[in-house]
């Protein structure tokens, strides 16, 4: 009995192995070696070796709806789509760019609702945040050049005489120590008037310094 009968080549690196190992060693090959093709047992699909396992545990017999061609998803608002130029493309009535058919009814709805977006927000920016009145610049009047300093100097400003009815104020002089004390003949009123010299009496020299003791 030849041995090699029972062994099974793996698709990702073409090893032998027997069926029950198998399996573990393709979780592991498979990652290493991602872009083999395989096909799929369920659905006879031609998938690699990255996602076998994933398709493998999802796929079932039904069939799969196939998407309809690019050509016929026209959004409603795309808005009308302009003629075919000499190049191939067609021109988006937006932004006037060219593009290719399959491509510009997505192109044109997004660029008009990239315009329908702005103006809504240009409407709410206006609503939350109105306009501030700003002031008008002040308008300053040209400096004058400062006036020369000789220009002062120069100007020289004659008083009138002054005439002052007032006399003429002259010095003063002190008098002498000797008339302070109090005259005996000027001070009739008072008892040391009487007696001659200077009045010494309690009611009038009381506290004088220049009272003199007997």
């Amino acid at each position: 009995m030849n041995p090699n009968r029972s062994s099974v080549p793996c698709v990702g690196c073409n090893r032998l192995f027997f069926p029950a190992s198998l399996p573990i060693h393709q979780k592991t090959c498979f990652a290493q070696n991602a872009f083999v093709a395989l096909p799929c047992p369920t659905c006879t699909k031609t998938l690699r070796t990255g996602n076998y396992f994933n398709h493998v545990k999802n796929c079932t017999d039904e069939p799969v709806a196939e998407a309809p061609p690019r050509q016929a998803l026209v959004s409603r608002d795309s808005g009308p789509i302009g003629p075919v130029e000499a190049d191939g493309r067609i021109k988006c009535r937006k932004c006037r760019r060219g593009f290719a058919p399959d491509r510009i009814a997505k192109h044109q709805s997004v660029c008009h609702e990239a315009e329908r977006i702005k103006y809504v927000r240009d409407d709410e920016n206006q609503v939350h945040n109105p306009p501030r009145w700003v002031p008008p610049p002040k308008l300053r009047a040209p400096r004058q050049p400062p006036a020369s300093i000789h220009a002062y100097r120069e100007q020289v400003v004659e008083l009138p005489p002054h005439r002052s009815s007032m006399p003429a104020l002259h010095a003063y002089r002190k008098a002498p120590y000797d008339l302070v004390l109090r005259d005996a003949s000027n001070q009739r009123g008072y008892g040391g008037a009487k007696a001659g010299g200077i009045d010494t009496s309690n009611r009038t020299s009381a506290g004088n310094p220049l009272c003199f003791s007997r």
